[in-house]
């Protein structure tokens, strides 16, 4: 009679871990040793989402098990830490969002350098967000919206997932070039913000696309212009706020997947082909889709020139609005 397992907790999530990745070889017939593909963000989030949606093509591209090790926490520095210390095998890598270019203002002490310390690989979707506020709010544009918050005294409490995050780095730049007050809520998590928002208690938010469409259909949000460079082709409708009176101001919000510094270039080109093949697939595409996201095809190169030039402009925004990011 076999004794039950009775072990640390810690020891049990070794297990369950190995135990997956032995299924998940199992279920494609891979005896090749397994690609973990840390996130470090929680489950259920979009970049999750992402790696659940590309694991199975990426597995099956590379004849290599794969499987996904959520690492949340610290604004993402948990798993960002885990992976710059892992063996450049090109067996882990990260799928993460465009907040990695922000983690400098936020932990200035880490040892984290994000352009020496990660192997771009590609980017695999991007999104934009809208500019919500709460159907009270009497502003049915974009300028209506900028007027009310430049009167004195009448200033716009706005929400964001928390500081730092690109939600609040948006809207800081957005009243830095259109002189509107407006005042910083930061929550823990974007669902919090959301219901908030719903309710009336802030009255503006950037809201990805995927979530703000079925709330305006709802009535329960209004939205203004989206942040893209164009209209998004989910919503042809609404105008980009540089359409609409602030030229210059873009932005989107990407996934993308780099592995440690100084895996050999075959590897890179190995993995940036699986993943441009899986990101050809209907299946994955539908699910892109039903997100609101849309299929990226960028080099290594050009993924790594977006993280540096992202990182510089926040960087510039935070000195010149004097925005009090640190966390540790």
């Amino acid at each position: 009679m076999s004794r039950p397992l009775n072990c640390h907790p810690r020891r049990r999530r070794i297990l369950a871990g190995t135990a997956l990745i032995a299924v998940t070889g199992a279920a494609y017939g891979l005896t090749a040793a397994p690609l973990r593909l840390v996130i470090p963000h929680s489950a259920g989030t979009t970049p999750d989402l992402v790696a659940r949606l590309l694991a199975s093509k990426l597995s099956a591209q590379l004849e290599q098990p794969v499987f996904v090790d959520n690492r949340a926490g610290a604004s993402g520095l948990i798993g960002y830490e885990a992976v710059a210390r892992s063996a450049p095998d090109g067996n882990t890598l990260m799928l993460t969002a465009s907040s990695l270019s922000t983690i400098g203002l936020l932990y200035p002490s880490t040892r984290i350098d994000v352009l020496t310390d990660f192997t771009p690989i590609c980017l695999v979707c991007s999104t934009s967000f809208a500019l919500c506020v709460h159907p009270q709010l009497p502003a049915q544009d974009f300028q209506q919206f900028l007027a009310h918050a430049r009167r004195r005294g009448e200033g716009l409490d706005y929400g964001s997932p928390g500081k730092g995050t690109l939600q609040h780095l948006w809207m800081a730049q957005l009243a830095a070039m259109s002189g509107a007050d407006l005042r910083h809520v930061p929550y823990k998590g974007a669902s919090q913000a959301i219901n908030d928002l719903l309710a009336g208690v802030i009255k503006a938010m950037f809201v990805p696309l995927h979530a703000a469409v079925p709330l305006r259909k709802e009535g329960r949000i209004r939205i203004l212009g989206v942040i893209s460079a164009s209209r998004d082709p989910y919503l042809s409708e609404v105008p980009t706020l540089a359409e609409s009176g602030l030229p210059g101001f873009t932005g989107d919000a990407w996934y993308g997947v780099l592995g440690p510094k100084d895996i050999s270039a075959s590897r890179v080109d190995e993995l940036h082909r699986a993943l441009m093949s899986g990101l050809g697939d209907p299946d994955i595409r539908s699910g892109f889709a039903r997100q609101g996201l849309l299929p990226r095809q960028d080099s290594p190169q050009e993924m790594r020139e977006i993280v540096r030039t992202e990182q510089a402009k926040w960087m510039r925004i935070a000195e010149a609005n004097h925005l009090q990011l640190k966390l540790d």
